[in-house]
């Protein structure tokens, strides 16, 4: 998979996408991404999907939960932060 593969991966809930026939994206700036389920996996819950153009969104860092302390920024915050560039589903 090459970088521009790669900066299309969208990970999601799985439920979500487990019987999609059709999948797609809409930014908050309502702008429509058709996309591709790669999977979804049972154990963890999570799906991925692959975005069939470019999203131009930043990827969103993961970090170690071992380091993460109360004052610190955690995924849910970040979306939130986040949601004028973020994709729904």
């Amino acid at each position: 998979m090459d970088r521009h593969q790669r900066e299309r991966l969208v990970l999601t809930i799985g439920y979500l996408i487990t019987e999609a026939d059709d999948v797609t994206l809409i930014t908050n700036d309502d702008r429509r991404v058709s996309a591709h389920v790669l999977g979804h996996d049972a154990v963890t819950g999570f799906g991925l999907l692959q975005a069939l153009e470019p999203l131009e969104l930043p990827p969103l860092a993961i970090g170690d939960s071992g380091e993460l302390r109360m004052e610190r920024t955690s995924l849910s915050q970040a979306a939130a932060a986040a949601r004028t560039r973020s994709p729904a589903i």
